[in-house]
């Protein structure tokens, strides 16, 4: 079983990398966000449109709102003709006010943005949604729009983006993150109380070896939200028992998994925790009702 994970650890960090540096041609990964009116846009979801049209989005950058007018003039153009259109924000600042035709998708760790290999507002990209090929970036999206819904073959050796006044401030890969010192902390934290012996999880986190044979799975549904199963929305208030991570938690995670899961030195912490868990976690229920198989 062990080499079993070790092998699926090794194929994705073979296979995938890091999916950044995304060129025409490459496959674009699920993802999903919450838009700048609360509404949860999935990459994946737009499998019965055409294409999907993306551009790299900023509220504070003063030379982008003719940018950002000529993608809603596009999305209004061709949005009858199977195109969807959608602006992705790396910024996310909690209550920041937006103004759009089009969704503004709130990229609050930046690792979606960081996937799609956008460096400054305004860089575009656009998805064929029969397959999730990246069909082009750059420059010049009205003629790849009009040539990709006519089944012309597109340039993809044209240069990319005009130089953008408003570069992105990513927060980027940390080098050098482990399981050992970064990503078992998090998982023991937050993830652990389910994915245990006994949990309602699906599998237990019981050491390295497992964890790292899900590598590609906890990258997923960290990208389209599926795990933590915590949907709070958090501009309002704080919650108990909350278990949702936190923008940095999630960068990390994901930048592990894409690194190839590296194990770090030391004592494994998920292997070496012990800890004795309650029948009820949030007190005995008033009512348990046993039903018949």
């Amino acid at each position: 079983m062990r080499g079993f994970h070790w092998l699926v650890g090794l194929l994705f960090t073979t296979i995938c990398g890091t999916a950044t540096g995304l060129e025409p041609g490459d496959r674009v990964d699920n993802f999903k966000l919450l838009d700048h009116n609360g509404n949860a846009q999935e990459l994946y979801y737009f499998g019965d449109a055409r294409a999907v049209a993306l551009m790299a989005h900023s509220a504070d950058c003063a030379g982008f709102a003719e940018r950002q007018a000529h993608f809603e003039r596009l999305a209004s153009a061709y949005g009858e003709r199977g195109v969807v259109f959608l602006l992705v924000n790396a910024e996310a600042r909690a209550n920041q006010p937006v103004a759009a035709e089009v969704p503004v998708l709130l990229d609050e760790a930046g690792i979606v943005s960081e996937s799609l290999g956008v460096a400054a507002a305004g860089d575009t990209l656009l998805v064929d949604a029969s397959n999730w090929r990246l069909a082009h970036r750059g420059a010049g999206l009205d003629e790849a729009l009009e040539a990709f819904l006519k089944g012309e073959e597109l340039e993809t050796a044209a240069g990319g983006e005009p130089a953008s006044a408003c570069p992105l401030d990513l927060a980027g890969v940390s080098p050098g993150v482990t399981y050992v010192d970064d990503v078992a902390p998090i998982l023991a934290a937050n993830c652990v109380t389910c994915h245990r012996e006994g949990g309602i999880g699906p599998w237990a986190m019981t050491d390295y070896n497992m964890v790292r044979g899900f590598a590609p799975m906890i990258r997923e549904v960290i990208r389209t939200k599926r795990m933590p199963p915590w949907h709070a929305d958090p501009t309002h208030g704080d919650f108990a028992n909350d278990r949702s991570l936190t923008a940095a938690e999630k960068r990390t995670i994901v930048h592990w998994a894409e690194a190839g899961a590296p194990r770090g030195e030391g004592a494994d912490p998920l292997a070496a925790d012990h800890r004795t868990w309650p029948q009820w976690r949030l007190g005995e229920p008033d009512l348990v009702l046993e039903i018949p198989a």
